[in-house]
């Protein structure tokens, strides 16, 4: 209800005020499940994207996107994707997907990973294949990506999962 959504947004804004702590992880997703009614929040989200904390970053980023502030979402979005440790990197990479043509800025960022031969995750990098399928699959330099990418033999397993390659 509007009432319990007044009721946490000064817990969940509090919890903010340091983007290092634990709590501020849990405030960020739950600010993204809000979504919309969240949107006096952003500048709040905003600020948990400099948490030391990977995770804390990745739900920020996802949250923006939620709430609505989908252009500075994508573009933290598609920051973190270049992180090869992050551990969510599947999460942004599935976010990415779902934004559509919104994410398009993100289509260089992805191309790059999707054909990084030294990237040995590839079910990340068919992930990137699936947001790029996703977000422009009409783009030259998509198409040209994917052709690519489904010369990699071990890579073309994973495209294949995805439905990205017949079987």
């Amino acid at each position: 209800t509007d009432a319990a959504i007044d009721a946490a947004m000064p817990v969940l804004l509090g919890a903010l005020e340091d983007p290092n702590n634990y709590y501020a992880k849990m405030a960020v997703i739950s600010l993204g499940e809000l979504g919309l009614k969240a949107g006096d929040a952003v500048p709040s989200v905003r600020q948990a994207l400099k948490s030391v904390d990977p995770d804390t970053r990745t739900y920020a980023a996802i949250a923006l996107a939620d709430i609505g502030d989908t252009e500075f979402a994508t573009n933290a979005l598609a920051e973190l994707i270049q992180d090869k440790e992050l551990h969510g990197r599947h999460l942004v990479l599935k976010k990415l997907s779902s934004l559509g043509s919104q994410a398009n800025s993100a289509i260089p960022v992805l191309i790059n990973l999707l054909l990084d031969d030294a990237d040995k995750r590839y079910g990340d990098r068919a992930l990137a294949a699936v947001a790029l399928n996703d977000i422009d699959p009409n783009n030259s330099a998509v198409v040209s990506a994917l052709r690519t990418a489904w010369r990699d033999k071990k890579l073309s397993v994973h495209l294949q999962k995805r439905g990205l390659l017949p079987e």
